[in-house]
């Protein structure tokens, strides 16, 4: 028997499992080398993955579909949609028992993080650190002659500070008005 060559429309289609991917492709376009590769998995192993593949996978099954003859129409209600994606798990299941599918287990090819690398820690000089310099000590100050001084300014009526002294106008010129 000759190999058959591939046509222009030959591909496979890759479907996530629980544990591995599965690669489906249809037997018509499979050369012998490809047919050799593929190690069938259980019909009914695929079918049982078919309504998980169809609410994860809706895109891929509807191309899957389209290839084996099939046609998706446009525009569907959700209940219209419902009924052509129960004909297209049959269709799919059909062909999986009739070997037109084939199909294969694909092990998930996992990310594996990088090694890690140690840092390397790079000593270097510190530039110095300019502290600021302390404000001058204030000069002594007589404690017990402002505490003279803030008494005589009080029993004299003398304002504080400012809104003391505002005060202090406002009431005077109050008497005098």
């Amino acid at each position: 028997m000759l190999p058959r060559r591939k046509s222009s429309q030959a591909r496979s289609w890759l479907l996530p499992g629980t544990q591995l991917d599965y690669e489906m492709a249809r037997t018509v376009d499979m050369t012998l080398e490809d047919g050799e590769d593929f190690v069938s998995v259980v019909g009914g192993l695929a079918i049982w993955h078919l309504d998980r593949w169809l609410s994860g996978s809706r895109s891929t099954m509807y191309s899957l579909y389209e290839a084996l003859g099939g046609m998706v129409p446009m525009g569907l209600s959700t209940l219209e949609r419902t009924h052509f994606e129960q004909r297209l798990k049959q269709r799919v299941e059909r062909a999986l028992l009739d070997g037109e599918l084939k199909v294969r287990e694909v092990p998930r090819v996992r990310q594996v993080p990088p090694s890690f690398i140690e840092p390397v820690l790079i000593e270097r000089e510190a530039p110095p650190v300019e502290r600021p310099v302390p404000p001058p000590p204030a000069p002594e100050q007589d404690i017990e002659a402002q505490v003279r001084a803030l008494r005589q300014a009080a029993a004299d009526g003398t304002p504080f500070c400012e809104e003391c002294a505002r005060k202090a106008l406002q009431d005077s010129q109050k008497r005098a008005a």
